[in-house]
């Protein structure tokens, strides 16, 4: 870990809210330059232990992360082998425990609703892939930070793994249909996604269809297990051989009717 994935976690979840959101406002914010922030950033310079309070301050982040982040920005200035020892120990003894459930759940939680974390898993297997950010970005036209800090996500949630610079899928991935918050961004990012496919995307690239039928509900619960099943074939036939892209299946079963007040004491 390191202070400056600290502050690239910060920026991303600001521009996560909103998307015009920049370094300039960022470096605002902080109250630093924005050609200072990205020397910073990009390992030109180093923050000072005053600047570093000032900025945990000014981002009203919790006590501990601000003495998580005041330790790594100690920790980087040390030259002394002893010291950089007693630091690291300091950090992996007061805070490891707390800030590994607390990161977890939160990676757990973006892992689930940004939707490039899976496709970056499956992008892993098809042909022709190159672990390099630049070329992941560019192949799922999201920015290069967002590739860097999934990466990190995926790897520290034992769901890639990392050798000789390789990034290699570990595991075959797939969500529950639970109620959750993450779990409906996810959705409805995809959702928008298949928006975009229809005016997109060539027609012998897609298949997009609907059917509006009156139904028994009685039979809701057999009608999900059969779309499951159907999920799972899909997915035998389409993983066998040699795999060149990576695809969304999207299916939407729900009522287009509402439930009139007493209606049930009419009926």
């Amino acid at each position: 870990m390191h202070y400056r994935d600290i502050l690239k976690e910060d920026f991303l979840l600001r521009v996560k809210k909103n998307s015009q959101y920049s370094i300039r406002a960022f470096s605002r914010d902080i109250g630093i330059s924005a050609s200072f922030l990205s020397q910073i950033l990009n390992q030109q310079r180093r923050l000072s232990e005053i600047s570093g309070r000032t900025i945990s301050q000014r981002l009203n982040w919790p006590e501990k992360k601000q003495w998580l982040f005041l330790k790594l920005i100690q920790l980087e200035k040390s030259e002394c082998s002893q010291l950089r020892e007693e630091i690291l120990d300091q950090i992996n003894k007061f805070t490891q425990p707390v800030i590994k459930f607390k990161n977890l759940e939160l990676e757990k939680f973006k892992y689930i609703s940004e939707w490039y974390h899976l496709a970056l898993i499956e992008l892993m297997e098809i042909k022709g892939f190159i672990s390099d950010p630049k070329w992941i970005a560019k192949k799922l036209d999201i920015k290069h930070d967002q590739v860097i800090m999934a990466i990190k996500r995926l790897h520290y949630l034992g769901l890639i793994d990392i050798k000789n610079k390789k990034y290699i899928k570990k595991f075959d991935n797939q969500i529950q249909d639970v109620s959750s918050s993450a779990l409906k961004t996810f959705h409805q990012t995809m959702i928008n996604k298949a928006l975009k496919a229809i005016t997109e995307q060539a027609y012998n690239r897609r298949h997009i269809s609907a059917i509006t039928f009156a139904i028994n509900e009685n039979k809701l619960d057999e009608a999900k297990m059969k779309i499951t099943q159907f999920r799972k074939e899909m997915n035998e036939l389409l993983v066998t051989g040699e795999k060149t892209s990576v695809y969304q299946l999207n299916i939407q079963l729900f009522e287009i009717t509402k439930t009139i007040s007493n209606e049930s004491e009419k009926s």
